[in-house]
């Protein structure tokens, strides 16, 4: 008969090192200056406004001179239908959808 192994040989990624930080993690500071001058509406259970998320990722320059770096480089447009998208359910009219196109 085999013995069970022991729990010493499991594949537990617990004190694995990690690749890079989370992203939370890297640019707290960031995070916590968006959050300290973000005054704007947030939608239940978030931490940021849409405004904040959106300066979070494409970047730029805050109130009190905090300079948030982007995240992504591209079309700031998509980014904020990406954002409505979560905190909403009517971004397809922020966007032009191929069902609301007009014809010609």
């Amino acid at each position: 008969m085999t013995s069970p192994q022991s729990s010493s040989t499991s594949t537990s990624t617990e004190n694995a090192p990690l690749l890079r930080p989370h992203a939370e993690q890297r640019y707290a500071d960031e995070l916590a200056a968006l959050a300290r001058v973000d005054g704007r509406t947030r939608p239940a259970s978030w931490r940021l406004s849409p405004w904040a998320v959106v300066t979070y990722l494409m970047g730029g320059t805050l109130e009190d001179g905090t300079v948030i770096t982007p995240k992504y480089v591209g079309n700031r447009r998509l980014i904020e239908v990406a954002v409505a998208t979560l905190a909403t359910d009517r971004a397809c009219f922020c966007w032009e959808c191929p069902a609301r196109r007009s014809p010609g």
